[in-house]
């Protein structure tokens, strides 16, 4: 089957070193799906999702999409691929124009949360440095982040501030850095999660992943960062799937599936979600598609736990996308998501699992 797999090219917003960072994110997940795509018996052809998108894709016909795409239209304000894909009838994968826009832009994605009645952090909008006030219902300290962007871009350990001076002084570099209004949450200090959702019809959960916020690893910064998950070799400690009690897994996943219907995600999705210090669970950000590099991202990981290895989660992936369209050319296998029984037993016998990274568990395999 001949593929089209679209995707960004690179805006220029940020420093030399952080573009370079950036652009080599970008070209492992590319280059990653790629491989997966011709390892399955696929033909793959790169498409840019620029203003020759429409063009390219009536010149190399494409049977199928598989979209990594979230650059806008300027005009219809949706999401540029998918609404061109639709319009030329091209079956693809991931989210509707209207979601991956939805998605990527944090704010939407919070008034869309509370509308539904999702639990997500308390909020305001800023969209002038010059008049910058914070409601009475958010209390320091409190976070601030650009409303779009992945990769944690415009975050660093500044981000977190405890006075109305630092958030004044914050507030305006991230605004003229990131070229766009921020958000500010009610800082969340207790665990942070992140869960993969595969599938449509149901959508399946995968194996919850925690970070762990070792000081000695992030210079003492208790949230996820450009620096640590981007720099240096992506400095991150993790576990997956997270120590938690039954109650508590449920009520993630519960709410994990929730923000995911919520928002309208379909084919695959991973949630982010932060704890309060009484530890009751919130969802921070919503990645509608999310990075996919083997034995690195989240949700290959959270995949691989699960007993999916890479190229059969991006053979699922098209498949839930094809079942939307009744194209039937592969069978999805209906083996269930879950821990083998020695992986668990493993985890319950190493009960300092702050010690383990997902990584390091995976090398002892």
């Amino acid at each position: 089957m001949k593929i089209a797999l679209i995707h960004d090219f690179l805006d220029i917003y940020y420093s030399e070193q952080e573009n370079r960072t950036i652009e080599s994110h970008h070209n492992r997940v590319i280059g990653s799906i790629t491989s997966a795509l011709e390892e399955l018996g696929h033909e793959v052809e790169l498409v840019e999702a620029n203003s020759q998108l429409r063009e390219h894709l009536i010149k190399i016909e494409p049977q199928f999409a598989f979209n990594y795409s979230l650059r806008k239209d300027k005009k219809s304000q949706l999401a540029l691929a998918p609404l061109q894909l639709e319009q030329l009838k091209i079956p693809y994968s991931g989210c509707s124009p209207q979601v991956c826009i939805s998605a990527f832009n944090k704010y939407k994605t919070k008034l869309i949360l509370q509308n539904a009645g999702v639990a997500t952090s308390k909020y305001c909008l800023i969209t002038d440095c010059h008049e910058i006030r914070i409601p009475h219902f958010l209390t320091f300290p409190i976070f601030i982040k650009p409303i779009t962007g992945g990769c944690s871009l415009g975050i660093n350990e500044r981000n977190l501030v405890y006075s109305q001076e630092s958030c004044e002084k914050v507030v305006k570099e991230v605004i003229e850095k990131n070229h766009q209004p921020v958000l500010i949450e009610q800082y969340l200090p207790g665990r942070e999660f992140t869960v993969g959702i595969l599938g449509n019809n149901p959508p399946r959960l995968l194996p919850i992943r925690e970070f762990i916020f070792d000081s000695n690893l992030t210079n003492h910064v208790p949230f996820r960062c450009f620096q640590t998950k981007m720099k240096h070799g992506g400095n991150e400690k993790a576990i997956c799937p997270a120590w938690l009690s039954k109650k508590e897994e449920e009520s993630i996943r519960n709410l994990a599936l929730n923000a995911f219907q919520a928002v309208g995600c379909r084919d695959y999705a991973r949630i982010d979600i932060r704890c309060d210090m009484e530890g009751s669970p919130y969802v921070i950000e919503i990645n509608a598609l999310p990075s996919l590099i083997p034995q690195k991202s989240s949700f290959a990981i959270m995949a691989r736990i699960a007993g999916i290895p890479f190229k059969d989660l991006i053979r699922e992936i098209l498949l839930y996308a094809s079942m939307r369209y009744d194209i039937s050319f592969e069978h999805i296998p209906s083996r269930p998501i879950q821990m083998p029984d020695y992986q668990i037993a493993r985890y319950a016998l190493n009960r300092s699992f702050e010690t383990y990274s997902t990584e390091d568990y995976q090398a002892k395999q």
